[in-house]
């Protein structure tokens, strides 16, 4: 091959040596150099796919280095990042390495999204970049269960539609009168939103939650105690 220039010294052959991460010049005065700086492990590609309810990540790199493994990062929404798990890595190593994990818990419809945190044996680390996916409800809603419930401060559930739609959300008492309006607007699809119900000043009693879009109708019942 074509000989390569490294400042004044002219590089005719170079050989890395996978068992202890060295690069090994040759020069064409037949001296060798030997480069100890561990060469970093080169992601080339990584991907995240909806499969159902669940996510398919993969990841190739080109060689590695001293390559402890992975921590797969997920985030939900506008959430942190948290860990979900660890893939170990090979080592050190030459040849290109495909990975894959699958996210096999059930996740929320919404956005959700996927980085690598890369380490290697001495605790130093790296990111990849980030991946990101959209879940649509299987039907033409999600509503969660209120929790907690029964409730004394406040109940929560989560709202996510697959059309953007105008949607109102009224609550009502066990004699059919309006007692609370959560919402009244248009929810875009494939953006949770969260329906919040204070418990003050709300008697104590069961209440109904009426959910209702262009496409749906839903309720949940919750319960106030004092």
């Amino acid at each position: 091959e074509g000989a390569t220039e490294i400042g004044d010294v002219v590089v005719d052959q170079v050989q890395a040596r996978a068992e202890d991460g060295r690069v090994i010049a040759g020069t064409h005065a037949n001296g060798t150099y030997s480069i100890t700086e561990p060469i970093p492990v080169e992601l080339t590609a990584f991907d995240a796919t909806v499969d159902g309810r669940s996510v398919h990540l993969t990841w190739t790199t080109a060689s590695e280095t001293d390559n402890s493994g992975f921590e797969v990062q997920h985030k939900y929404r506008d959430g942190p990042f948290e860990a979900l798990d660890f893939v170990p890595g090979q080592g050190t190593t030459t040849g290109p390495q495909t990975y894959d994990y699958a996210v096999t818990d059930e996740l929320s419809p919404g956005s959700h999204t996927f980085r690598l945190k890369q380490l290697d044996t001495d605790g130093s680390a790296q990111y990849s970049e980030t991946k990101q996916v959209t879940l649509s409800p299987e039907g033409q809603y999600a509503l969660t269960k209120a929790a907690p419930n029964p409730f004394h401060e406040r109940t929560t559930m989560k709202l996510t539609v697959r059309e953007t739609q105008p949607v109102s959300v009224v609550v009502y008492n066990t004699l059919g009168q309006r007692v609370r309006t959560l919402l009244d607007q248009e929810v875009r699809a494939n953006r949770p939103v969260d329906l919040r119900l204070k418990g003050q000043p709300l008697a104590s009693g069961v209440y109904v939650v009426q959910v209702a879009g262009e496409t749906f109708e839903a309720t949940r019942k919750v319960t106030v105690v004092k």
